[in-house]
């Protein structure tokens, strides 16, 4: 139906429902009536917008339109119900023109009536300038306490109105931590506001939603009861929906009224926006709510604050400017939001740490939890959009009080738990600061920072001493619950000390027995001499009252109240279930069992999505097991999906899922976002394999004594690194060498070397007291007397016996005697440069090669030489070099490389050269035997003692007995090889001729025998008699009375007392001497003579033999005196291996490997054997219980 105008001339028609329409409308968002027009006859603009859903509209036709403003709106816009001012229109209603007429000249309508009702009572005042008063004292309404204003500057302090950073002035609570700005005390309790037509009351509820932005916040909220229609402050300021100027948008915006939610351009959000009038830019409520300007931690000297938006750099193309939309316009945020840590994090292992405007929005996100209770404010968070982080329910009793930290949640998102349960991340964002606010915010802050105020904390690297530890709340927040699983997983720091320190005036001292009764919780403290609590520890809160800080902060010492009726441990622990102890350990129980957290109640997997996450994850640790077994490099140049080598663990891994199809299936089906393969997860696998392994260790140490082997030495990357190698005997009886990891040193002094070890052994629970033995090389910093590293472990632990290095000493003794010697000094120099001269050339090099095998070829032809190796060759080598030393002779093109060859070919081919080849090939076979039993990790120091005494007969044999043979083996090689041969019986002529100095008297046999072969076997002994010293080490004579071969012969009872007094009286107690003489003789009655005891030929097969036949159990005291001398160290050779280890990891192409990754990786490689014992199954067990997850493994 239509309606004509009767004027024939005029044209005019309208619908029936247009002709329906009032004539005045009035929105909540425009101050002004809006009046119904057929056309604006002046307007000739082509891109005219609708000023409520800001789409084009065409003034030749019906509009609403203001003249004072100029503000058009479509029909259909204007009188959509939501945002209608119902008031006006129902006055409005049935009135005739002329008094709607009169209605339009209230121009200046005041859109909130109640802006002058205020939130507080004065309680108190001053005078200040101008005769103001001002108020120093009010009455909230939203507190119990009065509020105090504070003109002073407050560190880490957060409004409870707007939740924004504390600036002065400010009102604060003396008696608890509530805050106030000024201006949002003064907000008005009552206000209206364009985007609701009731009026809205300003209310503090815990948790409450912002229809306009969509989050969730934990401030102010102006509520309407009658709608449950809610904002928070930031976007109650927002008066003025019609022309919002943006600095990160050149154009205005006009809020939209549609109700289809639309995306934002800054964050892809969908929600309530702000639209461009010239462009397509879109801004919702959360990103226009940002602070334009903020300062913040992670800003780097010599740059301009964070700002919003930079509208001059902007794409010409619609997909280029919109990309460039979306990174310019939210750059501030984005610069909050990502900071190192997030950069370092692989793309698979990474979700956006919150939402918002510059990241985009997760459809998988959970929805937001219901409201409940105020938990304690140290327990709040805040996000980079301003608003309190929700507190999602749990279904553990201890759920109000466990910190689970959900981000900015949209409200209406749903979960989607069919595909991945995405872990809520923690805030890693820093806290805006207010524009010209100059607020810092130290590390100690319970609100978040600036990713830049903390390092990523090595949980290897924690002191687990109660006594000197950091406080939880010390920490990042975004740290605290990594931190917490770490201090839980580990348990209570529990040392085996064997006596505690006493104190007061009855000497009472703490208890080991005690640990039994408590081992959950009970902790003690060398350093401080107090006993502290585990749970409490970990969930500590610092506003806590002083009395109940006892076993927390400063620790509890006070002996005579435990035990009996009001034992002080129970009076800890409390009667009461909901006391604080028992609700500290309900709430580690619920920390490291993550099937009860948020994401795992929100999202149900069942029991075939968890198995096929198992294998997922387990296909990585076997990859990473493997190469690290194998010291094989992760990652690759290019590890793209187009590379053709994406790097050792991406080509592993292929090569598992071309094999097992179940495996590829779930890999390719995984979510993106939590595929496992990343390389932080490669780096915390390793690192769970190496703290299993260093825990193996450890627990086979037990309470054992042990002995330190320390060495050090530069890695690729000029780091000085420190190896650490305990000795000790198991509890089979076995001699264990462990390699327990390297430790990264800034310099070799002996104090920090000290420093370094004394912080490995307090992390691990070994007690300094319980060292009985230490192996160092020969350096001054380790070996001195008076500041060197054993004096200073010698000084806090007097039974930790200094053992210099046996490989060492004899290196050093080989080494010095050949230079004591000027004609064996001599041939190593004449073999150093004839090394030079082969090695000079890669041709020169090949020739001796060839030469060599078709000699070797030709002896063996001739049976003249048996197949082998080593020892066996050794004679063949002189005829290879000479025909190579020929060859440069005759091929030699310029004088210098002529005189070379000629220079080395004389040397090889003289009789001299070829004597002291032969000598020392004679000497290195005796001493060969001791070098190699010195290598191995189960020699015990009195079987090393007995080589070295072998191999000095037998060199003093070969002195006496040896000339002879030794003389006709060298002629016997001269006549072969067509080597003059010397006459023994003519004079001696030195270097072509003869000497001024040279006797006149000196033969030949002379000179060889005497100045050669006497001089150089008299020197190496020497140095052997200096450098092992029997007489001088008086431990090692009255040890020697336990090893077998000496117990046969006789079985001194006498210095094995005389051990134990002298040398190990803090193991043994004063009854334990009394009765060791008779267990002694028993021991010798019983078990020398037994025939199996005949067999044993060390110590070592001893203490073996003792443990699988009982006799360890019969014998205690004789056992541990075996132990302990099993205990002394002999070489370090294990940490040389360490080393060795070391240039195979960390390469030259990987000199940038971290220390951490550079430990966890030798862990394994030097001590697989224990690696391979470990189930994948424990390992991905492990590997969940580090940290939150984004998908189950159980």
């Amino acid at each position: 139906m239509t309606y004509l105008c009767n004027v024939s001339i005029c044209g005019f028609w309208a619908h029936h429902k247009c002709a329906s329409l009032p004539r005045m409308v009035k929105r909540m968002r425009h101050k002004h009536p809006l009046i119904l027009t057929n056309s604006i006859k002046d307007d000739h603009s082509e891109h005219r917008v609708c000023q409520l859903c800001v789409k084009h509209i065409d003034t030749n036709h019906g509009v609403y339109y203001c003249s004072s403003c100029d503000y058009v709106a479509h029909l259909d816009c204007a009188t959509d119900k939501n945002g209608m001012d119902e008031n006006f229109m129902r006055e409005s209603k049935g009135k005739e023109p002329a008094e709607l007429t009169n209605m339009l000249k209230f121009e200046d309508l005041e859109l909130d009536e109640f802006a002058n009702e205020s939130s507080y009572s004065v309680q108190k005042t001053k005078v200040g300038e101008g005769e103001i008063k001002i108020p120093i004292e009010i009455k909230h309404f939203c507190h119990e306490h009065d509020l105090k204003l504070i003109d002073e500057l407050e560190n880490y302090k957060i409004c409870d109105g707007c939740v924004r950073p504390i600036f002065p002035p400010f009102y604060s609570c003396t008696e608890c931590n509530f805050f106030l700005h000024k201006c949002c005390v003064e907000l008005p309790r009552k206000k209206r506001h364009p985007l609701h037509q009731h009026p809205l009351k300003l209310e503090r509820p815990f948790l409450a939603p912002c229809d306009a932005c969509n989050y969730l916040s934990n401030g102010f909220i102006y509520n309407c009861k009658e709608c449950d229609f809610g904002l928070d402050v930031s976007c109650s300021l927002i008066s003025e929906l019609d022309t919002l100027t943006h600095v990160g948008h050149e154009h205005p915006l006009i809020f939209s009224s549609a109700t289809n939610d639309e995306e934002c351009s800054a964050c892809n959000s969908e929600g309530r926006i702000f639209r461009c009038t010239k462009c397509e830019f879109t801004l919702d409520f959360g990103c226009a709510t940002l602070l334009h300007t903020i300062k913040y931690k992670q800003h780097e000297p010599g740059t301009d604050p964070g700002k919003f938006g930079d509208p001059e750099a902007r794409a010409t193309s619609e997909s280029a400017r919109r990309r460039e939309t979306e990174r310019q316009r939210c750059r501030p945020v984005a610069v909050t939001a990502v900071t190192e840590r997030d950069r370092e994090r692989d793309e698979s292992e990474r979700v956006p740490e919150c939402e918002p405007s510059c990241f985009e929005r997760d459809p998988r996100r959970p929805p937001p939890a219901k409201a409940r209770p105020t938990p304690p404010r140290e327990t709040r968070s805040t996000c980079c959009c301003h608003r309190w982080l929700p507190f999602p329910d749990l279904p553990s009793p201890a759920s109000s009080l466990h910190r689970i930290t959900v981000h900015r949640i949209r409200k209406g998102s749903t979960s989607n738990s069919s595909e991945v349960n995405v872990e809520l991340p923690t805030t890693n964002v820093a806290i805006p600061i207010p524009e010209n606010a100059d607020v810092p915010i130290p590390e100690n802050a319970d609100v978040p920072i600036s990713q830049s105020q903390f390092q990523r904390i090595d949980l290897d690297s924690l002191d687990y001493d109660p006594g000197t530890r950091k406080q939880i709340w010390e920490y990042h927040v975004n740290q605290r619950d990594e931190i917490r699983r770490a201090y839980i997983k580990k348990g209570p720091h529990q040392p085996p000390l064997e006596t505690f320190k006493k104190s007061g005036k009855q000497n009472r001292s703490f208890q080991a027995s005690w640990y039994r009764n408590n081992s959950k919780w009970l902790e003690y403290s060398p350093t401080t001499d107090a006993a502290y609590c585990l749970p409490c520890f970990v969930f500590h809160n610092p506003n806590v009252v002083v009395g109940q800080n006892a076993f927390i902060v400063g620790g509890f010492r006070n002996w005579k109240k435990v035990g009996g009726r009001d034992c002080s441990f129970q009076v800890h622990i409390g009667k009461d279930p909901n006391s604080a102890h028992r609700v500290a350990e309900q709430m580690c129980k619920d920390l490291m069992n993550q099937s009860q957290h948020l994401q795992r109640v929100v999202d149900h997997f069942t029991t075939e999505q968890i198995a096929n996450n198992r294998l997922q994850l387990k296909a990585t640790i076997f990859i990473v097991r493997y190469l690290a077994f194998q010291a094989i490099a992760f990652r690759g140049r290019d590890e793209s999906f187009s590379s053709l080598n994406r790097g050792n663990f991406h080509e592993s891994l292929g090569i598992v899922t071309f094999w097992n199809e179940k495996v590829a299936e779930i890999i390719e089906k995984a979510p993106k976002n939590a595929t496992y393969t990343s390389p932080r997860i490669q780096k915390e696998i390793l690192h769970v394999f190496s703290a299993k392994v260093k825990k193996a260790i450890r627990e086979e140490i037990g309470d054992a004594k042990f002995c330190i082997m320390v060495d050090e030495a530069r890695d690729e990357s000029m780091k000085e690194q420190m190896a650490v190698v305990f000795r000790y005997v198991d509890a089979e009886g076995f001699v264990k060498e462990r390699f327990f990891g390297l430790i990264h040193v800034v310099d070799t002094a002996a104090l920090t070397l000290k420093k370094g070890i004394y912080s490995l052994l307090s992390q691990y629970c070994l007690d300094i007291q319980n060292i009985r033995g230490q192996g160092y090389d020969g350096a001054s910093n380790m070996r001195g007397m008076w500041n060197g590293l054993q004096a200073l472990i010698l000084n806090d632990c007097p039974y930790a016996y200094y053992i210099h290095c046996f490989a060492h000493r004899l290196q050093l003794a080989l080494v010095k005697a050949s230079k004591q010697v000027v004609p064996t000094s001599h041939f190593f120099l004449t073999l150093l440069f004839l090394i030079k001269i082969v090695s000079a050339s890669c041709k020169r090099n090949e020739q001796l090669k060839v030469a060599n095998a078709n000699e070797i070829a030709h002896l063996i032809d001739l049976e003249e030489l048996e197949t082998g190796s080593g020892l066996n060759q050794i004679g063949t080598l002189q005829r290879p070099g000479e025909t190579l030393l020929q060859n440069i002779i005759d091929g030699a093109i310029d004088g210098e490389n002529r005189a070379e060859g000629e220079s080395a070919y004389e040397g090889l081919t003289s009789f001299e050269f070829v004597f002291i080849l032969h000598l020392e090939k004679e000497t290195m076979e005796i001493t060969d035997k001791l070098c190699q039993a010195l290598q191995s990790q189960s020699q015990d120091i009195l079987n090393a003692m007995h080589l070295v005494s072998s191999t000095k007969a037998l060199i003093q044999k070969f002195r006496d007995d040896g000339w002879d043979g030794l003389l006709t083996t060298v002629i016997s090689f001269c006549e072969k090889h067509r080597i003059d041969v010397l006459d023994m019986n003519a004079r001696y002529v030195a270097r072509r001729g003869r000497a001024r100095n040279q006797p006149d008297n000196v033969t030949n046999e002379h000179h060889y025998r005497v100045n050669i072969f006497y001089a150089t076997i008299d020197s190496q002994l020497q140095e052997l008699n200096y450098r092992f010293n029997e007489d001088a080490m008086e431990l090692l004579r009255l040890s020697s009375a336990l090893e077998p071969r000496e117990a046969l012969k006789s079985f001194r009872i006498s210095d094995l007392c005389l051990l134990v007094k002298n040398f190990y009286p803090q193991d043994f107690t004063d009854y334990d001497k009394q009765v060791l003489e008779k267990e002694l003789y028993h021991f010798e009655h019983n078990v020398v003579q037994d025939p199996e005891f005949k067999k044993l030929k060390s110590l070592s097969e001893l203490s073996q033999w003792l443990v699988r036949t009982g006799n360890s159990e019969h014998y205690k005291l004789v056992y541990r005196m075996v132990i302990l001398v099993l205990t002394l160290p002999v070489s370090t050779a294990t940490t040389e291996r360490a080393f060795s280890a070391m240039k195979l990891v960390k390469t030259e192409l990987r000199n940038k490997m971290e220390d951490d990754f550079l430990n966890d990786s030798l862990m394994l490689y030097i001590e697989k054997d224990i690696a391979s014992t470990f189930s994948l199954d424990s390992i991905v067990d492990d590997f969940e219980d580090l940290k939150e997850r984004r998908i189950p493994f159980s």
